[in-house]
């Protein structure tokens, strides 16, 4: 019997932490409930949350939810002043500086994910249900909202529906179908490139990764992308940044010191600073154009670096994302993405090119997403936490097609109650 000298948990817990395999295949070792695993893998880091991006993995990457929050403030900021003062070009654009850090970072977080608890049948259906509960219900009611308010260019109930089939692009909800429809192919890179590294090491997975952005570049060139495209095959790139970094990021934290995460950081500014149209005026005199929609692929190779260098708090960009006003701007990302526009374009139709309504908006947004997070994401969270802890103890008791009929009986009877409770 394997490892019959070893008589204590803590010593088994000792050789879960000093290996490098999956959890999947140490629960299959060690005859241990994956989530044993990852508890005693981790003990100083993981706690009972299942599968979800929209909170920080582990202590150990603790800039996840900073950087969550500054992708949130560049498009607000940018917005804001787009939306204020129409007639000033110089960051025209430049929201999708925050969007695509947005994409590298979720594609990060989901593959950092899956390095950890394998690709069972258990992680593959709390990735399911993790990612249709966390992105559709809020989305399906920001577009009812847009809706009602004939605003963000939705104003039929057909306009509801190419929006929730992800037919069209509305304003800012572009970002939803592309996200989602990436989700549905992350698995599968993820799986490929995974055990492309265990087969070939990170230089063979690093060249099959390249290879892969070569051939998606020879059919889908980045500089054909059409402005705010809901097809996700033309961002492949600016994920696959997020899912390589991800993927190699064991190898490259020994390298990571805080000295050169200063200067790459460093460096990645100064990338993201000249890509902003009125700094590239300034000091290139170059002329003042909208930030092409295009960039993607270079620009989600900057904030890739930008991840790598603080995701652990390292450098002076690890100090940065830790801060608690980004932390706490990241919890709600969401729902202040998705509700910002409104308060913009409500307040910028009475009050153009007004610098304190741009101010009280930008406030107001936040206000808004705050509230959308606590009365309505929130719950929704809790509602996919339960579903997820529901699945995960019924697929181990009882199998998977009990678990999935039984997690539906149980949703059923939450919904109801959740009705009986508003009052309906």
């Amino acid at each position: 019997m394997l490892h019959k000298c070893t008589t204590t948990m803590h010593a088994i817990q000792a050789e879960l932490q000093r290996s490098k395999e999956s959890i999947q295949t140490l629960s299959e070792r060690y005859h241990l409930n994956p989530k044993t695993v990852l508890k005693w893998k981790h003990p100083d880091s993981v706690d009972d949350t299942p599968m979800d991006v929209t909170v920080s993995e582990s202590a150990k990457l603790s800039g996840a939810d900073g950087i969550r929050g500054l992708a949130c403030l560049i498009v607000l900021i940018t917005h804001a002043v787009n939306m204020f003062f129409i007639g000033t070009p110089y960051l025209h654009g430049t929201g999708r500086i925050g969007v695509w850090l947005f994409f590298v970072l979720s594609a990060f977080l989901l593959t950092y994910k899956f390095e950890r608890s394998g690709f069972s049948l258990l992680s593959i259906s709390n990735y399911v249900i993790g990612r249709v509960l966390r992105i559709i219900p809020l989305f399906l009611i920001s577009v009812v909202v847009y809706r009602l308010l004939r605003t963000a260019g939705i104003k039929t109930w057909s306009d509801v529906l190419d929006a929730i089939l992800f037919r069209k692009a509305y304003a800012h909800l572009w970002t939803i179908p592309v996200e989602f429809k990436f989700y549905m192919w992350l698995p599968f890179i993820v799986f490929l490139l995974i055990h492309i590294r265990k087969k070939f090491g990170v230089i063979g997975m690093t060249t099959f990764f390249v290879f892969s952005v070569i051939v998606q570049q020879s059919i889908w060139p980045y500089w054909k992308a059409p402005n705010y495209v809901i097809e996700s095959y033309w961002y492949y790139p600016c994920f696959g940044w997020g899912i390589f970094l991800a993927i190699s990021l064991r190898d490259l934290e020994r390298y990571m010191t805080n000295n050169v995460a200063n200067f790459l950081s460093f460096l990645v500014l100064i990338v993201l600073a000249l890509a902003i149209p009125g700094i590239r005026h300034v000091i290139l005199a170059a002329p003042v154009e909208s930030l092409r929609g295009n960039q993607f692929l270079f620009i989600g190779l900057a904030w890739a670096v930008f991840i790598a260098c603080s995701i652990n708090g390292k450098g002076w960009a690890g100090y940065l994302v830790k801060a608690r006003f980004l932390r706490k701007l990241g919890h709600r990302s969401y729902s202040i993405y998705l509700f910002h526009w409104l308060v913009y374009k409500t307040l910028s139709r009475f009050f153009p090119n007004n610098f304190l309504a741009m101010l009280a908006s930008f406030l107001g947004a936040i206000s808004l997403g705050t509230l959308v997070y606590n009365f309505i994401e929130r719950p929704i969270e809790d509602f996919r936490h339960n579903s997820q802890k529901n699945m995960t103890e019924n697929l181990t008791q009882n199998g998977f097609v009990a678990s999935v009929k039984i997690l539906f009986k149980w949703q059923k009877c939450q919904f109801l109650k959740a009705v009986k409770n508003i009052g309906f």
